[in-house]
């Protein structure tokens, strides 16, 4: 779920079920009407001004609902949480204000939202080091922690990929594509070498 658990606002319950489907507990939160502190769910988590943050929730809803944080009705332009089925979505944000939070509220009367999975966790960046004797990429520039990156690397013609080593020389992978689990900001460096040509001569 989250770092911490979900906080139930006055007018809204929180429990916890076994969801057939999942095989797996989920939180069930029973939520009033009214996008507000007491008829709303929200994760205790001190949210940063001018911090880009990355939220995941993988969810099933019963009514209309939303997302919000910094006490708005929407967030990220409005975009509900679909109402059909387990969905999954991911936002990333960063709050303008100061003492902003991340909360899950509707504008209609009595429903429930079941969470599989929340979470909630400030992005870092992930870079690529040049390097001689060919190129690396990832697949995301920033990343949220727990988040996973793929490394992957290319070599120039006449070369070959030996590693992924990063800024203090330590070898962290020897596949050219690398999966990795951030964890903080990290840059890796891609080292390649010349391939070898040696000449046979038979007499």
């Amino acid at each position: 779920i989250s770092e911490k658990p979900l906080v139930a606002g006055s007018n809204a319950s929180i429990s916890y079920v076994w969801d057939d489907v999942l095989e797996r507990k989920v939180i069930a939160a029973k939520l009033p009407n009214g996008l507000n502190s007491s008829n709303s769910v929200y994760v205790p988590k001190t949210l940063t001004k001018g911090k880009e943050y990355k939220v995941y929730i993988a969810y099933r809803v019963t009514a209309w609902s939303c997302i919000s944080y910094e006490g708005a009705s929407t967030f990220d332009g409005g975009k509900p949480l679909d109402s059909y089925g387990w969905n999954s979505v991911t936002y990333t944000f960063t709050p303008t204000v100061d003492d902003a939070y991340l909360r899950i509220g509707t504008n209609q009367d009595n429903y429930t939202i079941y969470i599989a999975e929340l979470r909630l966790s400030e992005t870092v960046s992930v870079n690529v080091g040049s390097s001689e004797n060919g190129t690396g990429s990832v697949s995301a520039t920033s990343a949220g922690i727990g988040e996973k990156v793929t490394f992957s690397a290319t070599p120039d013609s006449g070369c070959e990929f030996v590693c992924w080593k990063d800024e203090n020389g330590k070898i962290v992978s020897k596949n050219s594509t690398y999966e990795h689990t951030v964890t903080d900001e990290i840059t890796l460096i891609p080292i390649f070498k010349e391939t070898s040509n040696v000449l046979e001569y038979y007499f």
